[in-house]
């Protein structure tokens, strides 16, 4: 069992508040992540523009699939 679930009285898996925690974090890292990558491709840094490119890519698409899983679910 995971800590972000805890089990009811009926044994149904609930979510906890760790992950109304964690979405906001989520989400303000990869605003963070664009801002830092498109400063990256401004100022001429390759290097940087690449590797915190491939960063932002992989943060926004665990943001996007939390988000997906906090108002549709996964199940």
């Amino acid at each position: 069992m995971s800590i972000l679930f805890y089990v009811d009285v009926y044994g149904k898996q609930v979510k906890s508040f760790m992950e109304y925690f964690m979405v906001p974090l989520l989400v303000i890292t990869s605003i963070l992540a664009i801002i830092g990558t498109t400063y990256n491709k401004r100022t001429g840094n390759a290097a940087g523009f690449y590797i915190g490119g491939v960063f932002t890519l992989g943060v926004v698409v665990v943001t996007l699939l939390s988000l997906y899983d906090l108002f549709v679910g996964i199940q």
